[in-house]
């Protein structure tokens, strides 16, 4: 028998570590740049409808270049994990699919917006999600307060490029970003210390 491992994750970290992809009669085949653009435009086209996206990939654990494999009779063995460095595991992958999944706010999400910002909060949404979804998903909530403004790179950024810029450049944008996608812990940390700078006071929530 064939034993497979599988990884799930945000599809633009998914399509990093593939080199393969399946075609229509099931035989392996390169992932190529083409192939990737396609990817892209399927996935922002989900991420508009404010889909969450999920890639999968495979790879057959027999091209893994382990060094030993957990003895199964020894409980005190140590794990897969420790014994194969999850970036030896997860590269070369074979792409298998992407799923958009719809986890719409819950139904107290709007009016908790509304009743903050007819309290003079201005209220910003940082999240793991795609930029794209997180844009669709504010604009839903009233964060955003037109359909343009989800393509309006002054209001909607992604964590990576927040992240590298530095205090300086932070504090000459003339409004923070309203929604920041694709956020880190760090993305977090910055637009708070960086509101604390424009005098504001911060407070923060999660969704539950």
């Amino acid at each position: 028998s064939v034993v497979y491992t599988f990884t799930k994750g945000a599809p633009e970290r998914i399509l990093d570590i593939c080199n393969w992809q399946f075609d229509v009669d099931g035989k392996l085949k390169p992932l190529t740049r083409d192939d990737r653009t396609i990817l892209q435009k399927n996935i922002v086209g989900m991420a508009n409808h404010g889909l969450r996206t999920i890639a999968i990939a495979r790879r057959n654990v027999e091209e893994f270049p382990f060094e030993q494999l957990p003895d199964a009779n020894n409980e005190d063995s140590p794990t897969f994990d420790q014994l194969n460095p999850r970036e030896a595991v997860e590269e070369n992958l074979i792409y298998l699919g992407l799923v958009g999944i719809q986890d719409p706010p819950r139904k107290e999400s709007g009016p908790a917006v509304n009743i903050c910002q007819h309290a003079g909060i201005k209220v910003r949404m940082l999240t793991g999600d795609h930029g794209a979804t997180a844009a669709a998903i504010a604009d839903v909530l009233g964060i955003l307060q037109t359909y343009e403004d989800r393509s309006d790179p002054e209001k909607v950024m992604i964590g990576p490029d927040f992240d590298k810029m530095d205090d300086a450049a932070v504090d000459k944008l003339a409004d923070l970003p309203a929604v920041i996608g694709r956020c880190s812990p760090e993305s977090k940390v910055k637009m708070i210390e960086a509101l604390h700078r424009r005098g504001r006071v911060v407070a923060m929530t999660g969704d539950g």
